[in-house]
């Protein structure tokens, strides 16, 4: 097995970051990504309009058809993401020489979604651990993280919008100890969301949305 180096632990934690964080909350706009999970190349770099930042790969699924599935009042509340199919997926849309023989696993804790019927929208993660397995060893991130935001339903579609300035707090460990990092710890907030248009279907005590071509399935907590 080979092992990390700082570099590339940084990389790669900051590019795992990037990808799981964002992709629950919808995408950055006007960059272009690519990341390796395991393997020889674990550097991870993103064109965006005068600017460099570290990021990952992009996830796309086939997007359901728009609809607004059981009415707006059946998105009020408070809603639990199913992150064993939300990682599985990521795995799907990464390519064998993307994912390198790396997997990704949820571990315990709860991604919430707070739906308000006053228009409010709480993005939240309780102890929300996952974990990523490579030939290198693996990286563990527990993340907690809360921001508020807004909603609205327009033409059958849900659109939300999110603060992108609200650090994450998050514990790394890295082959089960805990990883520091130089300078202490990583600043990192997951991106803003824009109104970003989301097709949805409610249905009693289940919800699907589908944003930028990725679908998230929820239960009612």
């Amino acid at each position: 097995m080979r092992r990390m180096t700082t570099t590339m632990r940084l990389g790669t934690i900051g590019a795992v970051l990037v990808l799981v964080l964002a992709a629950c909350g919808g995408s950055v706009s006007d960059t272009t990504t690519t990341t390796v999970v395991g393997g020889a190349d674990d550097t991870t770099t993103t064109a965006a309009p005068d600017e460099t930042t570290t990021t990952a790969v992009e996830v796309t699924t086939t997007t359901a058809p728009n609809g607004s599935g059981g009415g707006d009042d059946c998105l009020i509340g408070t809603w639990s993401l199913d992150a064993g199919v939300f990682f599985q997926a990521i795995m799907d849309s990464m390519t064998a020489e993307e994912l390198a023989g790396g997997s990704f696993e949820h571990v315990s804790g709860e991604y919430q979604a707070v739906v308000g019927a006053d228009g409010s929208f709480i993005d939240r993660r309780i102890d929300w651990h996952f974990k990523v397995s490579s030939e290198m060893g693996e990286i563990e991130i527990i993340v907690n993280h809360e921001r508020t935001g807004e909603w609205r339903t327009e033409d059958g579609l849900m659109l939300v919008t999110l603060p992108g300035d609200v650090p994450a707090d998050q514990e790394i460990l890295i082959d089960g100890e805990p990883f520091e990092f130089p300078g202490g710890a990583l600043p990192f907030s997951p991106p803003a969301v824009d109104w970003i248009p989301a097709a949805y279907d409610c249905s009693g005590d289940t919800l699907a949305i589908t944003a930028d071509g990725i679908t998230t399935f929820w239960s009612r907590a």
